[in-house]
């Protein structure tokens, strides 16, 4: 009997600890979402978007799911902020931006947003954050839901048609060149050729 009502007691104390801890430890997080959009001609190839944030604020969180993050071809990804131990109202700055590794017959996006995390309380007592994203260089166009970055690519150019032969000719003979007037003039002297040779016949055929 006595041990039966040590167990209760003791479940009892464990599930009295386990609510006493803190709804939002397991959820003080958020999410920043981007987009990546592959354009430009045809390729069976998806290109591997490597997208990198950099922290701008000294202090400011990691993402728990590292600083890179790859994406093949259009699609989104994310970045992933634990919040654990932080309090609203502080402010943490990034910039997010493309890795361009010069791949031939791609042209990469090299715009850079500008990230402002600003943490505020969630209705459950956690702690989440609101995210102000613009374009450097354009913060006036606005703020961004989503981050966008593209890259184009282009089909390789058609090798280059093999040029008309040129054949050189000595100056002063009027022919620059150009094939037709070469073989206007093989005509011409093949034609002199076969008179000349006839009229050999001939005078012979005469003596």
């Amino acid at each position: 009997m006595k041990k039966k009502t040590f167990i209760s007691v003791l479940l009892l104390s464990l599930a009295l600890a386990l609510a006493s801890v803190p709804a939002f430890a397991a959820g003080d997080s958020y999410t920043l979402t981007f987009k990546t959009e592959q354009t430009g001609d045809e390729t069976n190839e998806k290109y591997p978007f490597k997208v990198h944030i950099s922290p701008v604020t000294e202090g400011a969180p990691l993402p728990v799911n590292g600083e890179t993050q790859d994406v093949s071809g259009s699609g989104e990804g994310s970045f992933t902020f634990d919040l654990t131990g932080r309090h609203a109202g502080e402010v943490y700055e990034y910039t997010l931006s493309l890795e361009n590794p010069q791949e031939k017959n791609f042209s990469f996006d090299s715009s850079v947003y500008r990230v402002r995390l600003i943490t505020i309380n969630t209705e459950d007592g956690g702690i989440s954050a609101e995210a102000v994203t613009v374009m450097e260089g354009k913060e006036n166009d606005g703020k961004y839901e989503d981050p966008l970055f593209t890259a184009s690519y282009q089909k390789p150019a058609p090798p280059p048609s093999s040029p008309i032969p040129v054949f050189p000719f000595a100056p002063g003979t009027g022919l620059d060149g150009n094939p037709t007037q070469l073989y206007l003039f093989l005509g011409i002297g093949a034609a002199a050729v076969i008179l000349l040779l006839f009229a050999v016949v001939k005078r012979r055929k005469k003596s």
